[in-house]
């Protein structure tokens, strides 16, 4: 049982919650996709899960159950137990579970997403809830944190894409969760190729995993991939430096801004021209 989580909790002690922390309230987005032969499917969730409540407790404000599926249709050929939604029904139901929030009183929501397939429907469901409501919404994005706040924790060079899926950091984090999740008899290198539709052509590199991108002569173009287009495994990148003492580290610092942002929000005011969730059906 945790006494800021609103799953946990009765419905009065939520109403207490809400006072104490000035309206702030924060929320864990993941995915369930492949990661790899050694990683989790649910390493995006459990790493934001972990994230949220350890900066609920240093900030103490409550937080929303955790969206442990996201929108990762990249993922579903040939990575089996991995689960997508369409990113329009995500963003209704996202959408319907802030409304639920505002109505009774929240008015500053920190959403903290770990799963870059999530980003533009988060970034739509955030101008809309803004849109409707006047409420605050702060997103936070770990996969932009781990790429420019742990320079000094991660020892893979960049060449072996210590940020990227199920590499050094991810599994780093979830060797520091819960180290028998992490298979690490299984791990192996593995750095992106160039998908089979584009490899015929020199100019065409596929070097850094991403399913939306790819380079052409040397600058980015988008092109959709399927995971399995640039990697064998589902991993891309390197993990064989992750270690649970790295990962708790990054998991401290991932938390403590988190918090920060949190107790920043407190003093903010914040004036809500629509609470009432009256298209609730």
């Amino acid at each position: 049982m945790d006494e800021l989580s609103l799953l946990d909790i009765p419905w009065v002690d939520a109403q207490r919650l809400l006072e104490e922390a000035h309206g702030v309230v924060l929320m864990a987005i993941g995915a369930t996709e492949g990661h790899g032969h050694h990683c989790p499917l649910g390493t995006d969730a459990l790493i934001a899960d972990a994230v949220v409540k350890r900066a609920a407790r240093k900030a103490r404000v409550p937080y929303a159950p955790s969206i442990p599926v996201g929108v990762s249709p990249q993922h579903l050929e040939g990575r089996p137990g991995t689960l997508t939604v369409r990113e329009h029904v995500y963003v209704e139901f996202l959408r319907d579970l802030c409304r639920s929030l505002i109505h009774h009183g929240w008015t500053k929501l920190v959403v903290v997403n770990n799963h870059e397939g999530n980003t533009p429907a988060i970034w739509a469901l955030m101008r809309r809830v803004k849109y409707e409501t006047g409420a605050l919404f702060v997103g936070v994005d770990l996969a932009g944190l781990m790429r420019t706040m742990l320079d000094d924790i991660v020892e893979n060079p960049p060449g072996e894409l210590p940020q990227w899926h199920a590499s050094e950091v991810e599994t780093a984090n979830i060797l520091a969760i819960d180290s028998a999740m992490a298979r690490m008899e299984r791990a192996q290198m593995e750095l992106p190729h160039t998908p089979q539709a584009v490899a015929d052509s020199p100019k065409f590199v596929q070097d850094s995993g991403f399913s939306k991108t790819i380079k052409f002569a040397g600058y980015s173009v988008l092109l959709p991939q399927e995971n399995a287009d640039y990697s064998h495994t589902g991993t891309v990148g390197n993990p064989l430096r992750a270690t649970a003492e790295k990962g708790g580290r990054i998991l401290e610092r991932f938390s403590d801004y988190v918090a920060d942002l949190a107790c920043e929000l407190k003093k903010v005011q914040v004036q809500v021209r629509a609470r009432e969730f009256v298209d609730r059906m």
